[in-house]
């Protein structure tokens, strides 16, 4: 009970020391646009990634020192520094924890850009500070998203800014209800129902590929899952504490069909994958240990 009491304690405490830091934080970025952005933009993006690397660098050390969570790696093993677009299958908000965890060990936490929900934006803390340092926001609808989506690209290219953008291409967190109504609108479609996951969305990755052209190394597609259910925010901070298993497959960009209609393909294949891959964990509890 005195174990259960402290764990909560320590992770109430450290999202309100993370939150609050973040808003001091958020203050010194509004500052930096107005008095660094129009002298230097390559000094602004510094700051702003740097401001980015700390508060995820806390964050990291809330998850796995504070609350002690075990991660378990399987897969492919990361080359450092390297420009990758990482897709992976979405369903707790914990799973963007998890993600940094995996971008630190390979050197690219200050070089993390997500995709991410419109309204996010204007989220305190958390959302405006994604604002500074490039991250895509979608609105879902292509043809309300698409110049946006360009625009930024273009810029990320132009300027050769290092990145790791993460893309939960599944567009939202796998519930059992969202995992239902994609199995109904994949029956409608044509398409194969999956199990564990909703169906890709794949025009913001096919954006990514065309956008950054060969400033893209690797594609880094990403498995998560814990054992019984997926592992919650309320999980994380009140416990109980249970493994999370991370699953990595490395893609050289090279390896990629051309086309938009085999990137399209390609996503959905990888998705068919990924989803007998949870199947399997199911029964297992674990990942396979390499590439399969």
């Amino acid at each position: 009970m005195i174990q259960k009491v402290w764990l909560a304690f320590t992770g109430l405490v450290s999202i309100l020391v993370i939150i609050f830091t973040l808003l001091l934080i958020n203050a010194t970025q509004l500052l930096s646009a107005i008095l660094v952005r129009p002298f230097s933009e390559m000094a602004f993006r510094r700051y702003n990634t740097g401001c980015a690397a700390f508060i995820w660098r806390w964050c990291i050390i809330a998850v796995e020192k504070v609350q002690a969570v075990p991660i378990i790696f399987t897969g492919d093993e990361l080359p450092q520094n390297e420009n990758a677009v990482i897709i992976s299958n979405h369903q707790e908000l914990t799973d963007v924890l998890f993600m940094l965890s995996i971008a630190e060990r390979s050197g690219r936490l200050r070089d993390l850009k997500w995709f991410g929900k419109d309204a996010l934006k204007h989220v305190p803390a958390f959302g405006w500070g994604l604002r500074f340092i490039d991250c895509v926001f979608l609105k879902r609808d292509w043809t309300k998203d698409q110049t946006s989506i360009e625009a930024t690209f273009e810029n990320l290219y132009k300027n050769k800014i290092p990145l790791w953008l993460i893309n939960f291409m599944e567009g939202t967190r796998a519930t059992p209800s969202k995992i239902k109504a994609s199995q109904a609108h994949a029956e409608r479609t044509g398409l194969k129902p999956l199990k564990n996951l909703l169906l890709p969305r794949p025009r913001g990755f096919i954006a990514t590929i065309r956008g950054l052209k060969e400033q893209l190394h690797a594609v880094y597609d990403v498995t998560l899952s814990s054992e019984d259910h997926p592992f919650s925010l309320k999980e994380l901070v009140f416990g109980p504490i249970r493994p999370m298993h991370i699953h990595i497959r490395r893609y050289p960009i090279e390896a990629l069909p051309k086309s938009d209609a085999e990137l399209t393909a390609w996503c959905r294949t990888l998705f068919e994958n990924k989803d007998q891959m949870i199947e399997n964990f199911k029964a297992t509890h674990q990942f396979p240990a390499t590439h399969a």
